[in-house]
């Protein structure tokens, strides 16, 4: 992957295309701002506007949106890279032109993080989260209760598997699933699901700041 040696061919592969276009309106200083303009608004950096399934030539749009400094682009790529099976690499082993953009340095904050991201969809999936005062109140369900709905809900359903690598689309569901409990335990799971989420979204920031200043 992160070998200097040749490449051996798909320079015209759908990727190198949609790479070398964009490269060149974003180098233009005629076309440069439309096509700014094109990136923030495919790319949105919003948590509200991530889409429960990837957009394709993330791995390009990332290493564009680092060349040319684009900070919101290159976060919304970034996660998309994150949760794409094999994290959106399998074009590097077709040798394509851009192959040496990316660096060691991609991968390792890549894999990093998707190890944060998982370890943190695991732990709210087998612990589901509380607020500071819950333990304030009962909880409408007795634990047994609530252990078979959830293990019905999160692990038989397979959405526990499902969103593995896209804990924000999967705390996204969660608080939107059907919750057989009380108004008061519903909003309060509710909003432990969208601290988290909102917190990890914040992560990206933190961890992509040193690629941004570079």
């Amino acid at each position: 992957m992160f070998s200097e040696q040749p490449s051996k061919s798909e320079s015209d592969s759908p990727g190198s295309s949609y790479y070398s276009a964009m490269h060149s309106q974003l180098s233009s200083c005629t076309t440069s701002p439309f096509a700014v303009r094109h990136l923030e608004q495919h790319w949105s950096s919003s948590i509200d506007d991530l889409p429960p399934i990837p957009i394709p030539f993330a791995l390009e749009t990332f290493l564009l949106a680092k060349k040319f400094k684009l900070p919101s682009v290159l976060k919304r790529a970034f996660y998309e890279l994150l949760r794409t099976s094999g994290l959106g690499l399998d074009v590097l082993d077709l040798g394509v032109p851009y192959e040496a953009e990316f660096t060691r340095q991609d991968f390792t904050l890549l894999v990093r993080t998707r190890e944060k991201l998982d370890a943190t969809w695991t732990k709210v999936t087998i612990v589901q989260p509380q607020p500071p005062d819950m333990d304030l109140w009962t909880c409408c369900m007795s634990r047994e209760t609530q252990r078979a709905f959830w293990d019905s809900a999160v692990f038989e359903s397979g959405l526990q598997i499902r969103f593995l690598h896209d804990p924000i689309c999967g705390l996204m569901e969660l608080e939107h699933m059907g919750l057989p409990y009380c108004d008061r335990c519903v909003v309060a799971k509710r909003r432990g699901w969208e601290e988290v989420r909102i917190s990890l979204w914040s992560y990206l920031d933190e961890v992509l700041a040193p690629v941004v200043a570079h």
